[in-house]
């Protein structure tokens, strides 16, 4: 398949290849340093990728996802965690008939959002 072809014919493999991804993979996109901010060590648990809605932007495909993250907080009285998820969309184009996956974003503005009200 050409880059030039890019299209969202086999959503299947598109959402394999983001689950693929292992912690070193996602600590070079964009969305991951909006992630490490919330707590001393945060882990992605899992994605929940959304097949029926990916799109076509710029010779690219936007994968829009759910990001599933573990919030671990270290301090002198123990350790805690707290599980949340967060929108997100994965950038990825087609080469060579594989998805290769660019970039990811993450809005953690809810996490912000919710720590204010209380």
């Amino acid at each position: 398949m050409e880059e030039s072809e890019i299209n969202p014919s086999d959503p299947r493999k598109i959402a394999d290849a983001i689950h693929e991804l292992t912690g070193d993979d996602f600590h070079r996109f964009t969305g991951w340093r909006h992630l490490e901010e919330l707590s001393s060590y945060t882990e992605i648990e899992d994605v929940e990728v959304f097949e029926d809605e990916i799109a076509v932007e710029n010779d690219e495909l936007k994968v829009p996802a759910n990001i599933y993250v573990s919030l671990n907080y270290r301090d002198k009285d123990g350790d805690e965690s707290f599980h949340d998820a967060f929108p997100g969309a994965f950038t990825v184009s087609i080469k060579d008939g594989e998805a290769v996956i660019s970039d990811m974003t993450v809005d953690t503005s809810s996490f912000f959002d919710d720590h204010e009200q209380e």
